[in-house]
């Protein structure tokens, strides 16, 4: 048996704003935002109260407003992100709210500084995954042949933990990673002899010999590139990649990225993945969620859905990504 589907909560059109602070529960943040008009060549519109409540937003004109502006629900809109194409000198920390179907609008605000913006995204990214985690069935996935998909995904992940450029950086990375280990391959070649000309020794030596490089192998190709972003994920409690640590990784590479260059990093809250790309035009790195079907499908948009990961890389390596009218992979 199946859960039963818990409904998003709908907005409440004619409810002050401290009445709504003051309910019992559901508040998780609020404060001021400039907020973006309906009209996408609108200018940025005056601050706007902004009340996060139950799956909810609602706008008002003040903190003390009777009434408010306008509201809207959650329910649909799954990526919380930079908005890097409304930056401008005077709308300096612009973010995004957008609905997984192109149908609906695509909410713009902007905060006061960075940490503003942060703690403004971190907020509405917990909110959708907290409806969106609730609404999910808890008997069926098992049931799902699905599963290879993931395990699929997550060696793909595995072997991309650097950052490429295309399909065909994976094999620098191949070279690069196994300097190590390659002077070490010849011995477990070099022990079958020794086996044949003494079989009482030959057993022993080749078990020690053979499992010290093949580990040490294994353990260089998941921890020597990604060491000093773990550690840094480390220093910061949570475990969770960020698109702050990508981007830094990013600056902080001793040749200047190329336009196009890319990882693929782990979520907020670990339920999805997310295709981080690096934008020469706009010096950051942009991120695009990548959401995958039942029906063992992937894609960045609704039209355009690949059967797996590597088919979406191979694609938006000759065509350019979504909103973007130039930049590939």
């Amino acid at each position: 048996m199946s859960s039963p589907e818990v409904c998003w909560p709908v907005p409440m059109r004619a409810i002050g704003a401290q009445n709504l602070l003051t309910m019992p529960g559901g508040v998780s943040t609020s404060g001021y935002l400039h907020k973006k008009g309906g009209s996408q060549f609108s200018l940025m519109k005056p601050l706007r109260y902004i009340i996060i409540h139950k799956g909810c937003v609602y706008y008002f004109k003040s903190s003390t407003s009777p009434a408010p502006q306008g509201a809207f629900s959650l329910n649909g809109y799954n990526r919380v992100m930079r908005a890097a194409e409304e930056t401008t000198s005077s709308n300096v920390f612009p973010f995004k709210i957008v609905h997984f179907s192109k149908k609906h609008r695509t909410w713009f605000f902007s905060a006061a500084s960075e940490d503003e913006r942060r703690k403004w995204m971190r907020y509405l990214r917990r909110e959708i995954d907290h409806y969106n985690d609730r609404n999910r069935p808890t008997g069926p996935p098992p049931s799902y042949p699905p599963p290879p998909v993931p395990a699929a995904f997550q060696l793909r992940q595995d072997s991309s933990a650097g950052f490429h450029k295309g399909p065909p950086p994976p094999i620098p990375l191949q070279l690069r990673i196994p300097t190590s280990p390659l002077p070490k391959k010849p011995l477990p070649s070099a022990p079958p002899p020794s086996i044949l000309k003494d079989p009482n020794k030959g057993p022993p030596p080749p078990l020690p010999f053979r499992a010290s490089p093949e580990g040490q192998s294994f353990r260089s190709l998941g921890d020597e590139t990604p060491s000093e972003f773990r550690g840094r994920r480390d220093k910061r409690g949570g475990g969770d990649d960020s698109d702050e640590d990508y981007e830094n990784l990013f600056r902080e590479s001793l040749v200047p990225p190329e336009d196009g260059l890319y990882g693929i990093r782990n979520s907020g809250t670990k339920t999805s993945k997310v295709l981080v790309v690096w934008d020469v035009s706009i010096g950051k790195a942009r991120n695009y969620r990548l959401f995958e079907e039942q029906e063992a499908s992937i894609f960045l948009e609704n039209d355009v859905n690949f059967p797996t990961l590597s088919a979406l890389i191979e694609h938006y390596h000759s065509h350019p990504l979504p909103h973007h009218g130039s930049l590939c992979l």
